[in-house]
């Protein structure tokens, strides 16, 4: 028999987050061994699960990092109203990530290494001819023309050894078998590139008016044919209405104006307009190997490579995807600089957006790639400046604060209602037309028409939704920030605070404490919870009503452990994922720096020109006021990146403090 061995790319070491989530509270980690004295294989009293003193010394992930970057920037200018300047630019990094599950670990016992080599380089090149000249005494010009030239290259190996030989020398050769781990798209090296022609005119009058055209048109590599070349721009416009009418500077001393409108057009990811086929490695009994998975031959048997088309359907009428945008904003000073107002609203347009979306099962594939779609983002942004105390004795204090609130929405599918992407643990984001971008999907509660959760008569437990559902937005409701910035001579004192609010996540780090019962919110365990809802019929998941029509409420009492586990109302393993999903509102220290200039009395003597020293420390308090007061859980935290999958917890380190000492000098 033939069977496909798939190594994990994900999984392979032992978790220590997760770990921590089965840790009873009885248990004393610090006293009790975490290795067998004989063997040195792990100790703990969970079976499948690695003490996590036992996995920090035995199951390592690290990675080492090498970055390389620099430009040459040569010009001159053959006229007096004409400079030509060219910039290239290096920029690469190479990332040798190993990561170990150690031999005698309790979820693997035979141990295993995933080494993960990733080199990425990029080359750009930047051609600018720009014109700067008056046109007349009122009228200045300054136009740039220009080329832009752009490669980005990424090589990736990766390789995943089974069964350690010796415990503890971490090294691919002391595995008993080695295979290539197949990279997404089945790509070990991603090359892309591009180049474009643009042009940026600003026209300038009486330094009070200005009106300024770009365009842009990009030729990139990742599109077909006849879609690779593209063409976006826009204009811009601002006027200084206190200087072109001359307003009394008394109270409003500086006012402007503006308004713009522009396109931006976006390149695809490389490879998705052309099929592929991908090897795939099994194991077989006999015959002759091929000579790509020579020589990583498992044990047990002899490497095969299988050739088969990929599962993702491609686009060769792939076209780029475009935003344009309509911005509106205003400048205000007040009393000498003292207050200033920055307001800008914008109305934002995606359309042609790119996705990997769920293929028909007659496609013979299981994803594919698409344009569809038409979604838009709405707000305001206001920025907010005030210096409350200037004294004559070096004293000032100056507040700068920004407030942004967003609205985006999904408009349009290209025919379809909704589609899934990304996620984790059971849920993913999903796009429905009318609602917000990128919701959580996952199972939810049944309720009824007044949106009563529906109580399982026989358990107390809430019933399930026939369907998966949209159940948290993690799109925050507005965002603010405030900095405080006092001066006193030579010291300075910076404090940024920060607020978010709304916005949900889905945690599983969460779910997993409570439902362990690792923190003081499950201190009252010994009572019975009756949850929130109505009783309901578990046939068609509607409310049961009694002989006078009235809907009954839950009377079906749940110890404190099931309330958390295995299906019912609150967080917890195996519950519903609705039930996981909280508000992220959070509230942020994020940083306070103390400063001080150094004296250039003190720099007479030195090659300094001036020197300053501070000491600075980050997200030094937080406080996320509706999730569980002792999970002490920070939700700025994403186990997914910073793709389009927002809003996910699942198991992520924690955030941390940071501290540190900066010297600045200059000659």
């Amino acid at each position: 028999m033939i069977r496909q061995k798939t190594p994990p790319i994900g999984g392979t070491t032992s978790s220590i987050m997760s770990t921590l989530m089965y840790v009873p509270t009885s248990y004393d980690l610090t006293n009790y061994p975490f290795e067998n004295p004989i063997d040195g294989s792990n100790v703990y009293d969970y079976t499948g699960i690695d003490n996590p003193y036992w996995s920090v010394k035995h199951s390592p992930s690290t990675s080492s990092v090498d970055r390389y970057y620099g430009n040459l920037v040569l010009g001159f200018d053959p006229l007096p109203w004409l400079n030509i300047q060219n910039t290239v630019g290096f920029n690469a990094y190479t990332d040798r990530r190993m990561s170990v599950r150690g031999k005698g670990a309790s979820s693997y016992p035979n141990g295993s290494i995933t080494s993960d080599n990733i080199y990425r380089q990029e080359l750009d090149n930047t051609l600018l001819l720009t014109v700067t000249r008056a046109l007349n005494p009122d009228l200045s010009l300054r136009a740039i023309v220009g080329n832009n030239v752009n490669q980005r290259i990424t090589d990736r190996k990766a390789f995943y050894g089974d069964n350690i030989i010796v415990a503890d020398l971490v090294d691919m050769n002391n595995t008993s078998s080695v295979t290539p781990i197949q990279l997404i798209n089945n790509r070990n090296v991603l090359k892309q590139r591009y180049y474009a022609f643009f042009t940026d005119i600003t026209l300038d009058y009486k330094n009070f008016a200005s009106l300024n055209l770009v365009g842009r048109n990009d030729v990139s590599s990742t599109l077909p044919a006849n879609n690779r070349s593209y063409f976006y721009g826009g204009v811009n416009g601002s006027l200084v209405f206190t200087e072109a009418f001359h307003l009394s500077k008394d109270i409003l001393n500086f006012g402007k104006v503006r308004a713009g409108y522009t396109r931006v057009g976006n390149e695809a990811s490389p490879y998705q307009t052309e099929s592929f086929y991908q090897t795939n490695p099994v194991l077989g009994g006999g015959g002759t190997p091929s000579n790509v998975g020579l020589p990583f031959t498992p044990a047990g048997g002899m490497t095969y490579n299988v050739v088969t088309q990929a599962n993702l359907l491609t686009n060769a009428n792939l076209k780029p995807e475009f935003i344009t945008e309509l911005e509106l904003g205003t400048e205000l000073q007040f009393f000498n600089n003292r207050i200033g107002i920055d307001f800008t609203y914008y109305n934002k347009r995606s359309t042609s957006q790119i996705f990997e979306v769920t293929a028909a099962p007659s496609s013979g594939f299981t994803t594919q790639i698409l344009n569809l779609g038409e979604a838009t983002n709405k707000g305001v942004e206001i920025g907010l400046n005030l210096s409350p105390i200037q004294t004559h004795n070096g004293f000032n204090w100056d507040i700068s604060a920004n407030f942004t609130r967003n609205r985006n929405m999904i408009k349009d599918l290209g025919g379809f209602q909704r589609f899934s992407y990304g996620g984790a643990n059971g849920t993913s984001s999903v796009h429905i037309v009318g609602q917000p971008y990128g919701q959580i999907q996952g199972t939810a509660y049944a309720r009824d028409e007044e949106g009563n959760v529906l109580i399982d008569p026989n358990t107390g437990k809430p019933l399930v939704s026939g369907s998966l559902k949209a159940i948290g937005n993690p799109n925050p409701d507005f965002i603010l920030g405030i900095t405080n910035n006092f001066k006193f001579r030579n010291f300075t004192l910076n404090v940024l605070f920060d607020w978010k609010q709304g916005g949900q996540m889905f945690s599983r780090t969460v779910a997993e404490m409570l439902s362990r019962g690792v923190t003081r919110d499950m201190e009252n365990r010994e009572v019975t919870i009756v949850s929130p809802g109505v009783l309901g019929d578990i046939n068609t998941l509607t409310a049961l009503r009694d002989e006078r029509g009235n809907k009954i409420p839950n009377n079906v009492a749940l110890s404190w452990e099931d309330h958390f586990f295995s299906g019912s109302m609150g967080p917890g393993n195996g519950g519903i994922n609705e039930g996981s999903v909280f508000d992220a509102t959070v509230f942020r220290l994020r940083e306070i720096s103390l400063g001080y200039e150094i004296p250039k009395s003190f720099l007479g003597k030195t090659p300094f020109g001036s020197a300053f020293i501070s000491i600075t420390g980050r997200n030094l308090w937080y406080n996320a006021p509706n999730f569980p007061k002792y999970t002490n859980f920070d939700p700025e935290v994403s186990s997914l990146g910073a793709g389009n999958s927002q809003g996910y917890d699942n198991l992520t380190v924690p955030t941390t403090k940071r501290y540190g000492v900066n010297l600045r000098c200059s000659f």
